[in-house]
């Protein structure tokens, strides 16, 4: 991987497991923290699995304000 997993947003394990499968042919990738049990979505794109894993709901933003 070349970008590095931020921690569990739930519990921030910085253990993350990374699976890797096959589904009808189809290489995919999810995200699990083995401490929490939380997950990402699966995903067929690598950088986009780490992107969405990394992405955080409140990153950049203050007291919890969009801004408006």
């Amino acid at each position: 991987m070349s970008e590095e997993l931020k921690p569990c947003p739930f519990c921030g394990c910085k253990n993350i497991a990374v699976g890797r499968f096959l589904n009808y042919g189809r290489k995919l990738i999810q995200f699990h923290c083995p401490k929490c049990n939380a997950h990402s979505g699966v995903s067929e794109d690598e950088q986009r699995a780490i992107k969405h894993w990394n992405m955080r709901y409140n990153e950049g933003k203050q007291n919890g304000s969009d801004g408006n």
